[in-house]
């Protein structure tokens, strides 16, 4: 506002704000179509560095393993801490990559020959260890969230691998899929009663691999081959192994799914490895409403030059999905990305160099955590972090921006105005 000769608040013009919040959109970048070029030039300016500046400091990394050490499986973020496994080893950090601690070291001449996954349950962590030989099969163990109290609650059928993907809660039991042996498993927590709920036939799904989604008393899942396409289904069943349906035939727009699923209210979204846009390209993302209507590809990798086989799982950081690609971007070593759920704003948060990340990521609010492995040689991997950043914060500090210089702008009209009137 401004002061008239008497002293007293002049009544402010705002007619500018009509125009300033009917924001244009060129080129990515808020600019105001009232105000002259100079002026959509500095906001652009300004847009760009803010937005570099948050890509460039959302990019952490946390902790560097030694050389050789290679992480495996998922990450799970329990109370500002993280837990992972090495191949022989389960850890834990906190979130800014102190207090590492060593909670298990395998046993591998009686507890499988390498850590899979972990899956949080209670108080504690579930571990799944990978087949050694036919008297040293695959396992379930369960310790404390400090490492203790460690012991084997299960084996797995010494003619089967064990699931390559993370088990998953729901109730008092823990269900997951054999890739290799083609079926859905269930177990009790206490490890009891280990049993196959769903055998797949070829026909309805083969080759399941991501992690099951529980959504109410429904589990989801995908397969990568199988189906009507031999190229994978999406489905769903009951925990009792009733209720089996093939909710989606994959494709040529979308196939070979291995990451699993994740919901945002009535929709679910996960990722193929092959099939898109221009078709048999380098594999999509996609959503469904759980009934397995309104199937959509979101986005297409081939399109954007991003190509890599081998997509992560995706997470959800408020209205955004996040993921990451193994190979491929820039510098063909990965990358991690963001969009909306609904396939827009699509846009590269941090392309990786001399490392590609791989397995499940972690997300707590506005920060997603994982890990990458080096592209060769015998370094060590990593643990990192990327704080997403919302677009809408991006859009309310340029409106903002765009009101301040628009306000200044009209009181030095008016102080001009005034000189002009006085002489």
């Amino acid at each position: 506002m401004a002061q008239g000769d008497n002293g007293q608040v002049a009544a402010m013009d705002w007619s500018f704000l009509r125009t300033a919040l009917r924001p244009v959109v060129r080129h990515n970048y808020l600019c105001i179509s009232r105000f002259a070029a100079t002026t959509c030039m500095t906001l652009a300016m300004l847009g760009g560095l803010a937005v570099s500046t948050a890509l460039a400091d959302g990019y952490q990394t946390l902790f560097t393993f030694p050389n050789n050490v290679q992480l495996g499986g998922n990450l799970l973020d329990i109370d500002s801490t993280l837990y992972g496994t090495t191949r022989d080893t389960a850890f834990s950090v906190a979130v800014d990559g102190s207090n590492f601690q060593t909670l298990h070291q395998l046993d591998t001449t009686t507890e499988g020959s390498m850590f899979l996954s972990l899956t949080e349950v209670g108080s504690k962590l579930y571990g799944v260890t990978q087949y050694a030989s036919p008297t040293n099969p695959g396992k379930v163990l369960s310790m404390a969230l400090d490492g203790s109290d460690s012991q084997v609650l299960s084996s797995f059928p010494s003619n089967s691998d064990a699931p390559l993907s993370p088990l998953t809660l729901l109730g008092s039991q823990l269900f997951g899929v054999y890739a290799n042996g083609s079926s859905v498993l269930s177990l009790n927590v206490d490890g009891s009663n280990l049993q196959t709920i769903h055998a797949f036939n070829g026909t309805d799904g083969d080759f399941p691999h991501g992690p099951l989604l529980a959504v109410g008393s429904t589990l989801y899942g995908t397969t990568s081959a199988g189906g009507q396409n031999n190229v994978g289904v999406i489905y769903s069943v009951s925990p009792n192994g009733q209720n089996f349906q093939v909710l989606h035939q994959f494709d040529a727009t979308g196939n070979q799914s291995y990451t699993g699923l994740v919901q945002i209210g009535s929709q679910l979204f996960g990722t193929t490895n092959a099939g898109g846009v221009p078709l048999a390209s380098d594999g999509t993302i996609f959503s469904m409403n759980l009934d397995g209507s309104n199937y959509q590809m979101l986005h297409s990798f081939a399109d954007f030059g991003t190509a890599g086989y081998q997509l992560g799982n995706l997470v959800h950081s408020g209205s955004l999905l996040v993921g990451t690609v193994s190979t491929g971007g820039p510098t063909g070593d990965g990358l991690i990305f963001s969009m909306n759920s609904d396939g827009s704003n699509y846009q590269v948060l941090h392309n990786f160099t001399g490392y590609n990340p791989a397995g499940y990521l972690a997300v707590d609010g506005s920060t997603v955590y994982g890990y990458a492995n080096p592209d060769s040689g015998s370094g060590g991997g990593i643990l990192f972090s990327v704080t997403v950043p919302e677009p809408s914060s991006l859009a309310l500090g340029l409106l903002a921006l765009t009101i301040g210089i628009a306000w200044r702008g009209n009181v030095s009209k008016e102080k001009s105005a005034k000189e002009t009137n006085s002489s």
